[in-house]
């Protein structure tokens, strides 16, 4: 799983202080992100050549509640890829510790740019591949 830091900043929050839960959906984007960084594989390039993921199903489970400061660790990981969607699975941590505070999961579609489904790209699949692992 590749991990990210980051700290919940003050606009992520409720006025209890508490962390909103839109923005868990926005750290498994920086998470996965990260991740297709990491493999070599940015979401720019794949769309400078064609290739652009669209999300078709995504969820996450609230564990904990996070608030206003905390230091959290986004992980990100390849749980399974078919002919044209990959599935990613996410957890969030408390970076002390190492709490569980919610999990997630989004199936990406590989669209042509116009919304029409194609086949991951094979260089793509590759890079994907070895993460699964």
């Amino acid at each position: 799983m590749r991990e990210t830091a980051h700290r919940v900043r003050y606009f992520e929050t409720d006025q209890l202080g508490v962390a909103n839960c839109i923005h868990f959906f926005r750290w498994f984007e920086i998470g996965g992100a990260e991740m297709l960084r990491a493999l070599g594989i940015p979401v720019k390039l794949m769309e400078s050549k064609g290739c652009y993921f669209v999300i078709r199903q995504t969820g996450c489970t609230y564990e904990k509640s996070l608030k206003y400061d905390d230091l959290i660790t986004i992980g990100a990981k390849v749980a399974k890829i078919g002919k044209s969607s990959v599935r990613l699975e996410y957890e969030i941590r408390r970076k002390e510790g190492g709490e569980v505070v919610a999990t997630g999961h989004a199936v990406h579609v590989a669209t042509d740019g116009k919304g029409k489904s194609v086949p991951i790209p094979e260089w793509v699949r590759k890079a994907l591949e070895k993460a699964e692992k």
